[in-house]
């Protein structure tokens, strides 16, 4: 009868631990969103567009007293946690007419002391892809082919750098931008508590009311 033998091998190298992302919502659920912006605004669960299941994320500038510059916004509060690269993944399910809006992606975070700020826009009348600097002023790139249709359905993605403050890329499709060594705003931040909220959001390039859908919404640190 044949004996089984075991050896000890000894592991030199790192084995990275599996990171759990902060929320994935694929808006199935409870909607743990908080709405805010001007006037009647409108943040709900809608059957009107998904991804995948029954439902997306609808948010939807004011109708009354509609004037340029109208936004919405939903916001989620998060741990923060001492890892270093953050990601915010968010598919966006775009109306059948193209909306007169810039949508964007959004961390705030307070942490060790400091106030940190980054931000994904995307202009969905022209295409354009920007970013909110280290003074947040919106910072826009030339035109480029973001593969984002009419009633189609879109990827938008952030990535950050929280040990050196900066930038990693930005994602829309398959349109990717390198931004290593781009400064987002910090600032000293000397309360106590760490937070960070992330948040999606419309504003409004014509004086309409304006809407916009969200599904399958993925944050997360990632190394």
């Amino acid at each position: 009868m044949a004996q089984e033998y075991l050896k000890k091998v000894q592991v030199t190298t790192q084995i990275a631990a599996p990171v759990e992302p902060l929320i994935f919502d694929d808006f199935e659920g409870i909607l743990k969103w908080t709405g805010s912006g001007d006037g009647a605004f409108t943040v709900e669960k809608s059957t009107d567009r998904a991804r995948g299941g029954g439902n997306s994320l609808h948010i939807e500038t004011r109708a009354a007293d509609a004037a340029i510059g109208d936004f919405v916004q939903a916001g989620i509060f998060l741990p923060v946690r001492p890892q270093r690269y953050l990601s915010f993944l968010a598919f966006l399910l775009i109306p059948a007419v193209f909306s007169d809006v810039i949508v964007s992606l959004n961390f705030w975070a307070k942490y060790n002391n400091l106030e940190h700020k980054a931000s994904i826009f995307y202009d969905n009348d022209d295409g354009n892809i920007g970013y909110a600097n280290k003074d947040e002023n919106p910072q826009w790139f030339p035109a480029r082919a973001t593969g984002l249709m009419e009633g189609a359905i879109g990827e938008i993605e952030l990535i950050v750098d929280t040990a050196l403050k900066e930038y990693v890329s930005l994602r829309i499709n398959q349109t990717v931008i390198d931004m290593k060594g781009t400064p987002y705003f910090t600032d000293d931040f000397l309360g106590s508590g760490s937070y960070l909220i992330a948040t999606l959001k419309i504003v409004t390039s014509a004086a309409s009311a304006s809407d916009m859908y969200f599904d399958d919404v993925l944050i997360k640190y990632i190394g």
